[in-house]
């Protein structure tokens, strides 16, 4: 439950700031499968990811 809040808070700042995956993955350094696949509460991210995200 916690991670799919995440996943979901996740997508809506992605989006909120108008960025796309590949945009989001260049500032974060992330790949955009990853980042795919946070949003698609497919994995939950270790802290470090998620700080980047932030």
């Amino acid at each position: 439950m916690l991670q799919k809040k995440i996943a979901d808070k996740i997508r809506k700042f992605r989006k909120n700031k108008g960025y796309t995956l590949e945009q989001l993955g260049k500032l974060t350094d992330l790949s955009k499968g990853l980042l795919s696949r946070v949003e698609n509460n497919q994995v939950f991210p270790p802290t470090a990811t998620s700080s980047r995200i932030a």
